[in-house]
Order: C-alpha cells, then sequence, then structure tokens
C-alpha cells in the first residue's frame, strides 16, 4: 500500500496519538483502498 499523502502531497502526519482515529484506527485520517470516493480530514481545535 502506498503511503498515504495529504492535498499537498506531502506524508500524512499523526492528528491523533492518545485516541486511534481514522478507518485504520492507526492515528490519521486515512481510509482503505476499496474505500473509493472517501474524503477525510482530520482537525485539530483548541477550547480555551
Amino acid at each position: 500500500m502506498p503511503e498515504p499523502i495529504n492535498v499537498l502531497g506531502e506524508p500524512v502526519q499523526t492528528c491523533s496519538p492518545e485516541s486511534p482515529v481514522g478507518f485504520a484506527r492507526c492515528g490519521t485520517a486515512e481510509t482503505a483502498l476499496q474505500a473509493i470516493g472517501s474524503h477525510t480530514r482530520c482537525d485539530r481545535a483548541d477550547l480555551s
């Protein structure tokens, strides 16, 4: 499986190391190859 990249063509960074997120529960907003048409994103929000 190719390394996932973001819209800028850069490697996807871990979004949530404390609480696994994403289709594969790997901490990044990535999906499986068979998830055609899928669009994921990961946001960081501060509650201050």
